[in-house]
Formats: C-alpha cells, sequence, structure tokens
C-alpha cells in the first residue's frame, strides 16, 4: 500500500469482510496508517477481482518469521477462489524474508490455508468480559 486512497480501499474491505461496524472506520484508519509507517516490518496487500478491491490482509515480519494476519475477503465477493490465489500472491512476499509463516485464522479460512500447504498446530479458546457494573 503507498496511498491514502488504497488505505481506505483496504479498510473498506477488513470492515466488511469482519462485519465490523462502519462508524469504526476512522478509528481502523488512523489505526493501521500508524502501522504502515513501518513498512519495513508490516505491509498490508489488497487484493482486486476486475478492479475492485476484494481481499484485504496484512504481513509482519520479525526475526525470521512472517506472520499473517487480518485476512479477509469481502462478503460479495466469497466463494470465487480470490482469498487462495491472494494468499498465494502474500505467501510469495513472505518467503522472500521468512523460513517460517504463521497466522491465526478461523475456522471460515482454514479450507483456503490447508489449501496452500498451511497445517493447524493449535487450537485456543476466544474469551469475553463484559463490565456489568459500570466501573
Amino acid at each position: 500500500m503507498r496511498t491514502e486512497a488504497e488505505l481506505k480501499e483496504w479498510i473498506t474491505v477488513y470492515i466488511d469482510g469482519y462485519q465490523k461496524p462502519k462508524e469504526y472506520q476512522a478509528d481502523f484508519l488512523e489505526r493501521f496508517r500508524e502501522l504502515m509507517q513501518h513498512g519495513d516490518q508490516y505491509q498490508l496487500y489488497l487484493g482486486l477481482y476486475h478492479n475492485q478491491p476484494a481481499v484485504a490482509g496484512s504481513l509482519f515480519f520479525y526475526d525470521g518469521t512472517a506472520g499473517l494476519y487480518c485476512i479477509t475477503t469481502a462478503r460479495h465477493m466469497r466463494r470465487k477462489g480470490l482469498a487462495t490465489a491472494y494468499l498465494k500472491e502474500v505467501l510469495t512476499e513472505a518467503k522472500k524474508q521468512a523460513d517460517t509463516c504463521i497466522l491465526h485464522a478461523t475456522s471460515a479460512g482454514k479450507p483456503a490455508y490447508e489449501k496452500i500447504g498451511f497445517t493447524a498446530v493449535n487450537e485456543f479458546d476466544v474469551y469475553r468480559w463484559r463490565n456489568r457494573d459500570g466501573t
């Protein structure tokens, strides 16, 4: 990603794919704008389909390891093989700088990740805490 317009397209796909509230767009834009300033370690990728933003994700490098994060496909672009094609391209970039690549994924993405050679090495639970007394 090089421009503010590309970042805004990336955020649009991210919000749609993860079904985040659209009112968070400004907050996401600010946060990812900060991360983009560390372009040597953290890179955002936007996949297009017929010149329309379709798939978004990020690639983080640290100590010989690459991490794929925030991988999502716009809801109206799903089931076209776009995530698999996108992942292959991003993984090609990861291989240039890393020996190992990790990712955290939901079960929805599992078939795409396994198709390109990822294997599950761990599962974890997600916990939620809610402040019910207002303190």
